[in-house]
């Protein structure tokens, strides 16, 4: 018994220093509000390509991240939680085969798990061994740059994205610096229960896509049939909208960049899907919808790779 009790101890002693250093690399938007996707980057100069390289991330929220603008691991998203859970969540990646010779920039956006503010966002450590084999780290801090995404969490359980504010150049190195900003560092003790995950995790990962059986046009818009429930996302191939038409879809809307094809779908939020009512503003009309498919997402188990 007084085995299991010092087992025990040191586990809960292990675990609580793990949390403790990472609240002193906590980061996030200026003024975090309780809706807005967040991007965060930091370009690493580093002499030649280091021998290994891990991102160990803490978060409240949801995150993608991006190496070298590279998306780094299966999931379409990370951390696996339960609904409205802001736990603090600890991963851990391998991103070796995604590291240059000279610059590295680790990118993630960052969503909230529901519509509320949390000034502990993400917390991110870049270690390794670098090409002369000695080992580096180094942790996320006040010069690490950040800004709104162009999508966000909205009032009905879906997303608005913008897609006239969309631009992919934002986890690479030629990405324009001026409407950036530097991240605020939080010191703030812990106050959530932390969950560790290694080895083994559990993930959400697509698992299948289906098309439309067939539509009915309405008065003020479209409704698609998908003929049995999906549990993912819904994504739209728009073609020949207005820059500025708005597009809704579920309970997530687009607004159009006007470019010759754009495709609208959530970044974070999923949602059931069998019989969609698509509407739009004024000029919106039936064949700017070019393509349109529901995609599964479930639960999975993985692996570190």
């Amino acid at each position: 018994m007084k085995q299991i009790i010092l087992i025990c101890c040191i586990i809960t002693w292990a675990f609580s220093s793990f949390a403790q250093e990472f609240n002193t690399h906590w980061i996030s938007y200026p003024e975090p509000d309780s809706t807005s996707h967040i991007w965060f980057r930091k370009c690493y100069l580093q002499q030649g390509r280091p021998q290994e390289g891990h991102i160990t991330i803490a978060s409240t929220g949801y995150y993608k991240l991006y190496i070298n603008e590279y998306n780094v691991g299966t999931a379409v998203f990370y951390p696996f939680r339960a609904p409205y859970s802001d736990d603090v969540v600890v991963m851990s990646f391998d991103v070796t085969s995604y590291l240059r010779n000279d610059t590295n920039v680790v990118a993630v956006i960052y969503s909230p798990t529901y519509p509320h503010v949390n000034p502990k966002q993400v917390s991110i450590i870049y270690h390794g061994r670098g090409n002369d084999g000695q080992p580096f780290s180094y942790t996320s801090n006040a010069d690490w740059l950040c800004r709104k995404a162009n999508s966000a969490l909205n009032g009905r359980g879906g997303e608005t994205i913008d897609g006239r504010y969309h631009n992919p150049d934002w986890r690479s190195t030629n990405f324009y610096q001026a409407l950036w900003r530097n991240a605020r560092e939080q010191r703030i003790g812990q106050a959530s229960p932390i969950t560790l995950y290694n080895h083994f995790y559990p993930a959400l990962k697509i698992n299948r896509r289906r098309g439309y059986r067939y539509f009915d046009l309405l008065s003020e818009g479209v409704e698609y049939e998908f003929g049995e429930g999906v549990h993912g996302w819904l994504r739209l191939t728009l073609r020949n909208a207005r820059k500025g038409q708005t597009i809704r879809f579920g309970n997530s809307e687009y607004i159009c960049n006007g470019k010759l094809d754009e495709q609208a779908c959530p970044v974070f939020s999923i949602s059931d899907y069998r019989r969609i009512y698509i509407s739009g503003s004024k000029s919106f009309q039936r064949d700017q919808i070019v393509d349109i498919e529901a995609i599964g997402i479930a639960p999975a188990i993985l692996s570190d790779y």
